[in-house]
């Protein structure tokens, strides 16, 4: 009997078991951010959840086009490349601490 390697579905970006759940006008992506939002109210800890977004690399246009396909058909592949950009989940509103 041979076995078969299941194949991951691309694209697939969800966190199994994470509920999304709303407290204190915020809506947080699971649980956890949750109980770490709790847990910083409870210990006086200000923080700022999802409000600050850094750009890691700022986009940009090739001046050149770049061609790739298959021998039929040539097509003009991403002569742009999008901005880099991360949002952590807690940010000290004085700039000294991010969580993520």
């Amino acid at each position: 009997m041979a076995w078969k390697r299941r194949a991951k579905k691309p694209g697939r970006t969800k966190v199994k078991n994470a509920k999304k759940s709303s407290y204190d006008g915020k809506n947080f992506q699971s649980n956890l951010e949750l109980y770490c939002y709790k847990q910083l109210e409870e210990a006086e800890i200000l923080v700022e959840y999802e409000e600050n977004t850094f750009t890691i690399f700022n986009g940009l246009v090739y001046p050149q086009a770049c061609y790739e396909g298959t021998q039929k058909k040539l097509y003009n592949k991403g002569s742009k490349i999008r901005p880099i950009t991360y949002t952590p989940d807690f940010v000290d509103p004085n700039g000294k601490f991010i969580i993520f």
